[in-house]
C-alpha cells in the first residue's frame, strides 16, 4: 500500500519542531526515556546531576532507575514537600554537572526554573528541563519553557501525531551536538520510518 500517508520521517518531524517553537537544535530518539538516558550518560556521567527530591519521588518512578543506570550520580535537594534555590546552592560541589527539573505539575511549590538556569549560569552548569508526556495540544507549557531557552529541554511525542512515539531534545547546538556526536545516539536514535497509527 501506499505509505506516504502513515510515515512521520525524523526529518519531517525536525522540521516541524524547528518551525513550531523556533528551537536552536533539535535531536529524535526513540521516546523521552531515551532522551533523559543518553543526556544524563552523555554529559554528566559520574558528575552529580542535582534534582529536587519531591519532584523525582512524586512524579514517573522509573525516573531514578533510569537516571541512576545512565552512569551519572543523583544529589537529591528539599523534602517531599519542596526545594528551595538555597537547597541547589549548598548541593553544588566539585563534581556538580548538571541542574535537572521535571515537569510535575501536582508539585508546585518548587524552585521556578528560571532562578535554576540563573544558578546553573553562574556555575557553568548545564540546565535541563524534562517536560516528560506533555499534551502538546496545550502548547502553553512548552512555549514557556522554551521562551527560557534552557541548554537542554526534552518531551514524549506520544500525545500528538496521531500518538507516534519518539523523544524530542532540544536545546542549545552545543548540547545537541555533543548528545549527536556521543556514540550512545547510534543506539537510540529513532529508526527513520515508523509506521503511525
Amino acid at each position: 500500500g501506499d505509505w506516504s500517508s502513515d510515515v512521520c520521517s525524523s526529518d519531517l518531524l525536525k522540521q516541524l519542531f524547528k518551525a513550531c517553537f523556533n528551537t536552536e537544535e533539535i535531536l529524535i530518539v526513540n521516546n523521552n526515556t531515551s532522551a533523559i538516558f543518553l543526556i544524563a550518560n552523555a554529559l554528566a556521567q559520574e558528575k552529580e546531576i542535582i534534582v529536587s527530591y519531591g519532584e523525582l519521588v512524586g512524579g514517573n518512578f522509573n525516573l531514578k532507575d533510569i537516571l541512576l543506570s545512565s552512569g551519572a550520580r543523583l544529589h537529591l535537594v528539599g523534602n517531599i514537600n519542596r526545594a528551595y534555590l538555597r537547597d541547589y546552592r549548598l548541593a553544588l560541589n566539585e563534581n556538580s554537572k548538571m541542574l535537572f527539573k521535571t515537569h510535575n505539575p501536582t508539585f508546585k511549590k518548587d524552585t521556578p526554573f528560571k532562578d535554576l538556569q540563573a544558578l546553573a549560569k553562574e556555575h557553568d552548569l548545564i540546565d535541563y528541563y524534562n517536560l516528560g508526556d506533555v499534551d502538546l495540544l496545550n502548547r502553553a507549557a512548552l512555549e514557556e519553557i522554551l521562551d527560557l531557552k534552557p541548554s537542554l529541554l526534552s518531551f514524549s511525542t506520544d500525545k500528538f501525531f496521531n500518538s507516534v512515539q519518539a523523544g524530542i531534545i532540544m536545546g542549545q547546538k552545543e548540547r545537541i551536538e555533543a548528545l549527536k556526536n556521543h556514540p550512545l545516539y547510534r543506539a537510540l536514535r529513532r529508526s527513520e520510518e515508523r509506521r503511525v497509527g
